[in-house]
């Protein structure tokens, strides 16, 4: 990864948006010491940075977790090697689904994370019709011929 002062700002720019957007302040970030370069550019929230050769164990327990989560969705494709675009679809799905129910001792018992930083309605997991990793056919939306020639593509299906 790249993590030059240029990038940092970049990535965490967003965050600090969606979390305004909805009235949130951010009072403080916990870094590890790669991220002092930014702690003037994200004045007034206080960069709280980690002793050298220290993690920040949330942080930790959260990327421990979405790896382990991420390891099963590949696992469970059967594949021996899988394309970057695939993890990439994994690591997204995973992110999503533990995001999507309420935290255990979170700010809220009915309210998952991401709808409290999106505002957005929790997802229906009920509504999912293919699993992550399922050959799927998708329809080919072209101009309908009379001819014999296929309307469906073959797939892997990554976002379901």
């Amino acid at each position: 990864p790249n993590r030059a002062k240029k990038q940092l700002i970049r990535r965490i720019d967003p965050v600090f948006q969606q979390y305004h957007s909805r009235g949130f302040e951010i009072d403080e970030v916990l870094a590890d010491n790669e991220f002092q370069c930014i702690e003037a550019d994200i004045l007034p929230t206080r960069l709280n940075l980690v002793s050298r050769n220290e993690h920040v164990g949330e942080v930790e327990n959260s990327n421990k977790y979405l790896k382990q989560t991420v390891r099963s969705l590949l696992c469970s494709v059967g594949a021996r090697r899988v394309p970057k675009a695939m993890v990439i679809a994994a690591m997204d799905l995973a992110t999503t689904c533990s995001n999507a129910f309420p935290a255990r001792n979170g700010i809220s018992n009915s309210l998952s994370p991401s709808t409290i930083v999106t505002g957005r309605q929790p997802l229906n997991f009920n509504n999912l019709k293919v699993t992550f990793g399922s050959y799927v056919q998708i329809h080919i939306h072209n101009n309908p011929t009379n001819t014999m020639q296929p309307r469906t593509i073959d797939a892997i299906a990554l976002n379901p």
